[in-house]
């Protein structure tokens, strides 16, 4: 399931983006599979999962 919503996805980000590149289009269609908590994060509703940052070396 997950594999081929990342086709559909992807095709949909390349088709709206033509001059994106391969690592924008799977950056692009990353984020658009986690809108959901992209748009919680951005209403400040929660904790990232992720480190905030991390030290280079």
């Amino acid at each position: 399931a997950l594999r081929g919503a990342w086709v559909e996805a992807a095709a949909r980000v390349a088709a709206a983006v033509p001059e994106a590149g391969p690592a924008s289009i799977a950056y692009l269609t990353a984020c658009s599979l986690r809108r959901g908590e992209v748009d919680r994060l951005a209403d400040g509703d929660g904790e990232p999962d992720v480190p905030p940052e991390v030290p280079a070396g």
